[in-house]
């Protein structure tokens, strides 16, 4: 997928950048990789302290949405 190798090259060049990490794990989730998905956000939250936004956003809308039945491995 473009979106995935764009986004990869994104995260080699800042692996710090919160809305990168954010980004891949939507796309991870579209993808079914779960594992993955969690892995981004995780990333993306760790790296959000100055990113109000991104943490607002990535809370309700990820990982209450998606449910614990899709984070159980």
């Amino acid at each position: 997928l473009e979106a995935e190798e764009s986004l990869q090259r994104a995260f080699t060049l800042d692996p710090t950048n919160p809305f990168v990490s954010y980004h891949l794990g939507q796309l991870y989730i579209l993808m079914g990789d779960k594992v993955r998905s969690r892995s981004y956000f995780e990333t993306a939250m760790e790296n959000s302290a100055n990113h109000i936004d991104l943490e607002n956003r990535t809370r309700p809308a990820t990982l209450q949405e998606a449910g614990s039945t899709f984070f159980s491995t």
